[in-house]
């Protein structure tokens, strides 16, 4: 295991926000609109690789996230997600792309891709992407998703986010 800090808390890419906030009715059919929710939680990351030239190395990283989804009508929903995100050439439109899989331990699953940039602190960074349901009360839900991730020099961290329930 790596520590963060030999290279930049935000050099491996971070994220993620579920979406599998199930108790919410986010159908945003029959002329309501789709329901927000927010995130907050922590990770714990590994990076791998870094290569290439020092100022545009090329990293990947694995973490796990433990979530906590508020959802429009007050609701929690407990949610673990394990993720995957590398650099990527040329650093454009996004420095990294992230992937995720969560599971809400009651049926709700989904996944989530997301673009991500550092943000002014290099522990820091920010996301925004698309989640997709994929079991449970999620299944065929979709939203649009936000993060912000902050890093720690032992690879821990927190994240908060948003998101807007799209279908």
């Amino acid at each position: 295991m790596r520590k963060i800090g030999m290279i930049s808390a935000a050099a491996f890419g971070a994220l993620i926000l579920s979406g599998t906030a199930q108790a919410d009715n986010h159908s945003g059919g029959g002329g309501e609109g789709p329901s927000i929710y927010s995130s907050t939680g922590t990770i714990k990351a590994d990076l791998i690789g870094g290569v290439g030239p020092k100022k545009n190395l090329y990293v990947g990283a694995t973490w796990s996230e433990e979530l906590k989804i508020k959802t429009a009508n007050g609701n929690m929903v407990s949610v673990k997600a394990q993720c995957v995100g590398m650099s990527q050439p040329e650093r454009r439109p996004f420095e990294r792309h992230v992937t995720c899989d969560m599971d809400d331990g009651d049926g709700g699953k989904g996944s989530v891709i997301m673009g991500c940039n550092p943000d002014i602190d290099p522990a820091t960074m920010r996301c925004m992407g698309m989640f997709e349901g994929k079991g449970g009360s999620v299944d065929g839900h979709a939203s649009l998703v936000t993060a912000f991730y902050k890093f720690n020099e032992d690879g821990s961290g927190t994240v908060q986010g948003s998101g807007h329930w799209i279908r």
